[in-house]
């Protein structure tokens, strides 16, 4: 385990080093001290499964990571700390199956999303949850 400072002596990086490069294990700071991010590394790049938080230390993405960007299946939060994404990322965005949620925690949407976007056919669920309804998207735009 290797710890790494800045000009200002504020680490900055801890973990694997393997041919000068943060590979395997490892976790980066916010200039506050608390954890950026904790998962995998490959040469330099978050890849593989990890956690992203804010600065306030409250969780930001869980998930898996390829060459610094959301890719594969996670979770995104809102600072708040709830839900707000749950599926397929593709290049950071949501792509593929996901469930939409509000800031407080309740299931908003759930379907196909296309580049952050609803898209297709839709389950809107109702404020309580308890009531859901098809609505078809395209690009984010109901029809």
């Amino acid at each position: 385990m290797t710890n790494l400072y800045d000009e200002n002596n504020c680490l900055i990086y801890s973990g694997n080093i393997i041919n000068n490069k943060w590979n395997g294990k490892g976790k980066i700071y916010h200039s506050n001290g608390l954890v950026a991010y904790e998962g995998s590394f490959k040469d330099n790049l978050c890849y593989g499964f990890g956690i992203e938080y804010f600065e306030n230390g409250v969780k930001a993405y869980e998930g898996d990571f390829f060459n610094n960007t959301y890719d594969g299946h996670g979770k995104k939060y809102y600072i708040n700390g709830n839900i707000m994404y749950e599926g397929k990322f593709q290049n950071g965005t949501p792509n593929g199956e996901g469930i939409l949620y509000t800031k407080d925690g309740k299931v908003y949407a759930e379907g196909t999303f296309k580049d952050g976007k609803l898209h297709g056919n839709i389950k809107i669920y109702s404020p309580d949850g308890t009531t859901v309804h098809l609505e078809s998207y395209e690009n984010g735009i109901r029809k």
